[in-house]
């Protein structure tokens, strides 16, 4: 009898397997192994993947995540930087009421753009802290202004002219007693409907009396001066101009005369200078040199 083949035929392998098969009874089943990209969600169970078994930076885009299924859940503390958010993808509705601070917002975040109409007001503004760099040109107007909200403290020197005033928006109550002078008035400015009643008066001196008493010295001149100011026997005012003048009418004959008128606006005073022949009556006569105060009452 030959040996047995050393070569197994097509017929040995295929009659071995089938009696693999039927000694298992035939519920071996040969698995398939997947090609790439076949398993599916179908083929997941669900809960079983975890961080392990997804591969850094790779495993998870965009197209492989279903709209609206990432939930706070999902994603682990700190797990969200910047670089993972898509310019424009954080809306108002994603975010908690509140939950934006100070710390979240970049140094000059917020622009014109991002403030709503009338939603800075008062209580949003720290005291002293808008200066004139942060007012864009003409961006404030009456709108913008609280009732009685500018006081003196607010307004720098020289900064108000006349085109940033309303018509008629000036009036005496928002005019600070005694702060507008001559300079602060243009020419011709004032007629007399600005002007109240009694409000312009006129302020003479007590006078400096000069005595005629001896013809002996006829051609001897003495000189004087005299001073009065608006705020002599009638409170305070501003001094408009001012004048002299010699008392006593009843003399005849004498020589006299005013040398000068002096005008002090700051301190609203006249000073007058003059002088008088001692002797050209021969004596018992008196003349008096009075200054005058043409004033605007404040």
């Amino acid at each position: 009898m030959n040996g047995v083949s050393r070569h197994f035929s097509y017929a040995n392998v295929m009659s071995t397997l089938a009696v693999f098969l039927g000694l298992a009874g035939g519920s071996v089943a040969i698995a398939a192994i997947p090609d790439d990209n076949s398993v599916d969600s179908a083929k997941v169970i669900d809960d079983s993947l975890k961080s392990v078994d997804l591969m850094n930076g790779e495993a998870v885009k965009s197209t492989d995540v279903m709209d609206d299924e990432i939930r706070a859940a999902d994603i682990a503390p700190d797990g969200v930087t910047g670089s993972e958010i898509a310019t424009g993808a954080v809306k108002s509705s994603d975010v908690d009421d509140d939950t934006i601070v100070s710390a979240d917002i970049a140094p000059d975040g917020v622009t014109q753009s991002e403030i709503a109409n009338d939603a800075v007001g008062a209580p949003q503004i720290i005291t002293g802290a808008v200066r004139s760099d942060e007012i864009a040109t003409d961006a404030v107007g009456a709108s913008e202004i609280a009732a009685s909200g500018v006081g003196s403290s607010e307004i720098a020197t020289d900064s108000v002219h006349q085109s940033e005033l309303a018509p008629s928006s000036v009036g005496s109550t928002e005019i600070l007693n005694g702060s507008i002078t001559g300079t602060d008035i243009g020419a011709g400015q004032v007629d007399a409907s600005q002007i109240g009643d009694d409000a312009i008066y006129r302020v003479e001196s007590t006078g400096t009396t000069f005595e005629d008493v001896d013809s002996a010295r006829n051609g001897d001149y003495g000189i004087g001066s005299d001073s009065v100011s608006c705020s002599d026997n009638r409170g305070s005012g501003e001094l408009i101009s001012g004048g002299a003048n010699w008392a006593n009418t009843t003399a005849k004959g004498d020589e006299q005369f005013i040398s000068e008128i002096r005008l002090n606006m700051t301190t609203e005073t006249v000073t007058v200078v003059g002088g008088l022949d001692n002797g050209s009556q021969g004596g018992e006569s008196f003349r008096t040199l009075k200054a005058i105060a043409v004033c605007l009452s404040y």
